[in-house]
């Protein structure tokens, strides 16, 4: 229960989900049950660190190569235009580096936006079935580990991949190994201040997809304990696409509160037909008080 950061054995309890019904809701919404070969019951914990933060769970479950292949089968996984890619792009016009590697880089979405301008671009991830994608694109991409790797780099970027990582601590410094000295690691993750945190049991923001969850006290956290500077900390504007998620995860939440009956049920197809018809107008008041799903941050190694 020591926190995989920071090793502090202090914490608060955020939350609480049930096992069995988690297994229920993946059946449901992807067609298969990641805890099938696990023998976990009663509930799955959610923890802030004291110290540092970061928010992780008990017991922790992370997911393997078949899991990824498995959930990457759905054609939004791996998204080819991401906000973080912009902001990414205008550090790499600002900073200029001639080296760049990726880690976590899927079929290459973000790759084949910047390869042409810099001179060296490589790309690392654990999902074969994205590696032979990316490579079908011409990209210097691979399974390799870090640990493999012996070149350093100018700038290391990684989006939506922290959040998944067992042994956070040795992966962190594996990285910033390959960073030269004054450059750049960017990481994109999902902000747990952001509209995630009203959602409730969100599937691909618990084990076994998302172990782990970033504050902005936790980039703190990080560029004091790995002697880095913070060169720049952006979030996401919300979008509409994950208003209307934000949104039907409402009127689900009131179904779990008030029960399945068949007038709650009819209820919650009314709300959100409502929802749908009138989400275009209340997004542009919402956006404005409502944070976006990711936030980034860019540290420079001293």
């Amino acid at each position: 229960m020591k926190c995989p950061l920071c090793n502090n054995d202090k914490y608060f309890i955020t939350d609480k989900f049930q096992f069995e019904e988690l297994k229920t809701l993946w059946q449901k919404r992807h067609k298969f049950d990641p805890f099938s070969n696990q023998n976990f019951s009663g509930d799955l914990v959610k923890i802030k660190c004291v110290n540092c933060d970061i928010i992780y769970f008990s017991p922790a479950f992370f997911g393997e190569k078949d899991f990824y292949e498995k959930i990457s089968d759905n054609q939004s996984y791996y998204g080819s235009n991401k906000w973080e890619f912009d902001v990414a792009i205008d550090t790499i016009s600002e900073y200029k580096p001639k080296s760049l590697l990726e880690i976590g880089c899927g079929d290459g979405c973000f790759l084949e936006k910047v390869v042409i301008a810099i001179d060296h671009c490589e790309g690392i991830d654990i999902n074969l079935s994205a590696v032979e994608k990316a490579k079908k694109k011409g990209l210097n991409v691979s399974a390799s580990s870090l640990k493999a790797i012996k070149q350093k780099f100018d700038m290391i970027v990684s989006f939506e991949v922290f959040e998944h990582i067992e042994n956070i601590a040795d992966f962190f410094n594996d990285t910033l190994h390959l960073v030269e000295k004054d450059g750049i690691l960017l990481i994109a993750v999902p902000n747990p201040n952001g509209y995630l945190k009203e959602m409730d049991a969100n599937l691909l923001d618990l084990p076994p997809h998302h172990n782990l969850s970033y504050s902005k006290k936790t980039f703190d956290f990080i560029a004091d304990k790995y002697k880095l500077k913070i060169l720049e900390y952006k979030q996401e504007p919300l979008r509409y696409i994950h208003y209307n998620g934000y949104l039907n995860s409402l009127v689900d939440s009131d179904r779990r509160l008030y029960g399945n009956s068949i007038t709650n049920s009819i209820l919650a197809k009314f709300r959100k037909i409502v929802f749908r018809l009138f989400s275009i107008l209340t997004f542009v008041q919402d956006r404005k008080n409502i944070i976006g799903q990711t936030h980034l941050v860019a540290f420079q190694k001293m």
